[in-house]
């Protein structure tokens, strides 16, 4: 699969936007892997909109996710992070993953539009 980074301009921000709609299991973590590596190329901390909307999050999408040093990577990389299109599945992963981490930079949101402005703000 191929994958480019896509920036959104949102009220003066440039915010990385990851866009896992539609991706199957392998598809997300070879998303999730390419997202890693460019986040270790960024010299100063960005804002990210993530897109998880039909798309099914994995035990083994989870695992990667926090065993290949994602978290530590978002920790030094990004400043904060909007989540769209999560399930109530979506969101018990979500709290596992922030209780484990102790990333509290993470925020729900059910519109894209609601996300950017946080971002922004």
């Amino acid at each position: 699969m191929n994958f480019k980074q896509e920036w959104i301009l949102h009220k003066d921000k440039q915010i990385r936007f990851i866009d896992y709609r539609n991706l199957n299991e392998e598809e997300m973590i070879e998303r999730l892997r390419a997202s890693m590596s460019d986040y270790q190329t960024v010299t100063t901390k960005i804002l990210c909109l993530v897109d998880y909307s039909n798309s099914f999050i994995s035990s083994k999408y989870f695992n990667i996710l926090l065993s290949e040093g994602a978290a530590e990577i978002r920790k030094e990389k990004i400043e904060k992070t909007a989540l769209i299109g999560l399930n109530l599945a979506k969101l018990a992963y979500l709290d596992i993953y922030k209780t484990l981490t102790h990333d509290q930079r993470i925020r729900v949101f059910e519109r894209k539009e609601e996300a950017l402005d946080w971002l922004a703000e």
